[in-house]
């Protein structure tokens, strides 16, 4: 992974597995614009997912960047959603969408409202952690709270 900061925008070299084994280039190019990264920002992370690939295959890469746009992990995966997860992972997918003015209204906290924007059904728990550069313990423990407030669901593959 490569990340360059110019002005006005980020260039961001990820890796695409699907890309590599359909035998084009291993890494994609990405420009995303700092204006696009500010107004998805809203105190977490940015998710810009870059759909690619020939016609009858197209796959996407989502690219996960922090406040001081660096890129804090990526995925490959077909199509639009991610969906091949092994058996007994588990998956947190929002229940309810909240707006950033949970917040400021105390409803959440910053850390459980990033968490949020990273639990889109495309990421398992250990992804979510990896994403955030957290410890799984308080990850894990902010993920039950969401829950208990309704607003997560943890799925577990079976």
């Amino acid at each position: 992974m490569v990340v360059r900061k110019y002005f006005q925008f980020i260039e961001i070299w990820a890796p695409c597995e699907i890309c590599e084994s359909l035998g084009y280039a291993p890494m994609v190019n990405l420009r995303v614009s700092k204006e696009e990264i500010n107004r998805g920002l809203s105190m977490g992370i940015y998710t810009h997912n870059y759909v690619h690939g020939p016609p009858e295959q197209e796959h996407t890469v989502a690219v996960y960047i922090n406040p001081k746009y660096e890129m804090t992990g990526s995925k490959a995966f077909e199509g639009t959603s991610s969906a091949k997860f092994e058996k007994g992972t588990v998956i947190p997918v929002i229940v309810k969408k909240i707006p950033d003015m949970a917040v400021h209204l105390g409803m959440v906290t910053p850390e459980e409202f990033a968490i949020l924007k990273v639990c889109d059904g495309n990421n398992s728990i250990e992804e979510v952690v990896q994403i955030l550069q957290k410890d799984q313990a308080k990850i894990e423990a902010s993920l039950q709270k969401l829950k208990d407030k309704g607003l997560v669901d943890l799925i577990k593959k079976g």
